[in-house]
């Protein structure tokens, strides 16, 4: 397995756990609990280091039910898959939503989202409630 896709595959299984609803109204659904952990500062920049890669794209995501501002980090080709979900929270101390938007404002970031249908927007307000 390639070191990157193997690295954000680590770090997302550190980072959150995704369960189905089995029974009631939202049977089939999934929902993701997120640990108490945070990224080191070297597992940030990585990640930041990795999306910025042709095959991969980071963007911004609600969490928690609109309660948090999240992160995506997916492969792009030959279809998007995520790899890598995470809280705002579980960020180092200094990565902010601006910080984050350096990387996923990028004119390549962008076009990436674009080609995999996904619209980033670069307002905080738009992803939590």
């Amino acid at each position: 397995m390639n070191k990157n896709l193997e690295f954000l595959t680590e770090l997302d299984k550190k980072l959150r756990s995704s369960h189905r609803v089995e029974s009631g109204f939202y049977r089939g659904a999934h929902y993701d609990e997120y640990a108490d952990k945070k990224m080191s500062e070297e597992e940030a920049e990585k990640v930041l280091n990795i999306s910025q890669e042709d095959n991969f794209v980071i963007y911004p995501v609600n969490t928690a039910m609109g309660f948090s501002v999240g992160y995506n980090v997916c492969i792009i080709l030959p279809t998007k898959k995520l790899l890598l979900r995470f809280r705002e929270s579980q960020l180092p101390k200094g990565y902010t939503f601006d910080k984050m938007a350096e990387t996923f404002m990028s004119k390549a970031n962008l076009a990436k989202a674009s080609m995999v249908g996904e619209k980033i927007r670069n307002d905080y307000d738009a992803y939590s409630y």
